[in-house]
């Protein structure tokens, strides 16, 4: 006896695979985000494309970009800090500029109070230290890319921060003063030594009663508010009442760490960091 074997006609299976894409794309439908637009205003929408940590403890969007790009959105949701350690591996490798900034963000975002993370964590203020060096690196660090403009959007935004992490990886206290003292310090689980070298700053860091952030403090009473631009974390320091200066005094200070190395450096045990 044979067997005859019915194929169906270039029609039937033409039909069939439409049919088929249209079955998967009403599954689908059930089962994830709509997708759209939404008109908005542009202060919206500059909202929306400033997004970062420093502004609503959110992710900017480049930082989920990279996260999508190694496939780590579902490890951060759910373990925040192995997502970090995952993607400091692939910067040892992978010297695109944006991992750099990605990790600075996250560090950061993990530095917070409140941590979502379920697994052992460094201290706070180590995390901050961490989000400051990642940033360091992606301004001025050596790498494959060229260092970013002014242009970009995150090279302004990684200066600020890294001014604002910086002050917040040496904070002691509950007003945030800073103390400055060198020691090694725990930075993406290796051990990187921080010097003190206050040779440029006249004055012994001694002399000094306390650092406090100058951006905790709002000033009323005067029409404007001076800022200068630039690298580091604005300081005011408030001299001790001496002799001299019975009643102490306070002076502007900017405080910047330079990072003697690069990140594969760091890993190998070999970088160290000057304050």
């Amino acid at each position: 006896m044979h067997h005859r074997q019915y194929l169906p006609s270039p029609i039937s299976r033409r039909t069939l695979s439409r049919n088929l894409l249209i079955a998967v794309a009403l599954g689908c439908s059930g089962c994830s985000t709509p997708i759209g637009v939404t008109r908005v205003t542009p202060e919206e929408s500059y909202q929306i494309a400033s997004r970062n940590p420093l502004t609503n403890a959110e992710l900017s969007n480049d930082a989920k970009a990279v996260l999508h790009r190694y496939n780590l959105g579902d490890v951060y949701e759910s373990d925040p800090w192995q997502a970090i350690m995952q993607l400091h591996r692939i910067a040892l490798k992978d010297d695109r500029r944006d991992v750099l900034y990605a990790l600075a963000e996250l560090s950061y975002a993990q530095g917070e109070p409140v941590s979502s993370s379920r697994t052992e964590q460094p201290a706070q203020r180590d995390l901050f230290l961490q989000s400051a060096i990642y940033a360091f690196l992606y301004l001025l660090g050596d790498g494959a890319e060229p260092a970013p403009t002014p242009y970009d959007h995150r090279f302004r935004e990684t200066c600020e921060l890294y001014n604002r992490a910086l002050a917040r990886a040496f904070a002691s206290g509950d007003d945030g003063r800073a103390e400055f003292i060198g020691r090694a310090r725990t930075v993406a689980g290796k051990s990187l030594p921080v010097l003190i070298d206050n040779s440029r700053l006249g004055w012994k860091t001694s002399d000094f009663e306390s650092f406090l952030p100058a951006d905790a403090f709002d000033v009323h009473g005067f029409s404007i508010r001076n800022r200068t631009p630039g690298m580091g974390a604005p300081l005011i320091g408030v001299m001790k009442n001496t002799e001299e200066a019975p009643n102490g005094g306070a002076l502007p200070l900017t405080a910047f760490l330079l990072l003697e190395g690069g990140l594969r450096d760091l890993e190998a045990g070999r970088a160290k960091a000057r304050l």
